[in-house]
């Protein structure tokens, strides 16, 4: 994905979904940031590009959209 930081950068990410959330009034993509090696929240009006690459990855080995945990002050 493309994706527009807090600080107004346009970033790079290659991202695993598990699973859309909505919370604090916004959609957001729960996945696992390959960058970051671990779970992230894009909020889905921050991308602004999405493109699909021919890389799999198994869903068996991430967790469940249930076990996200979400900010506590949202």
């Amino acid at each position: 994905i493309s994706y527009l930081s807090l600080k107004q950068e346009l970033l790079e990410r290659t991202v695993e979904p598990i699973g859309l959330v909505f919370y604090a009034f916004s959609w957001h993509l729960i996945g696992y940031c390959q960058l970051r090696k671990d779970y992230r929240d894009f909020k889905i009006d921050r991308i602004k590009e999405l493109r699909q690459t021919m890389n799999p990855f198994e869903v068996s080995k991430h967790i469940s959209l249930s076990e996200y945990k979400l900010p506590v002050n949202y």
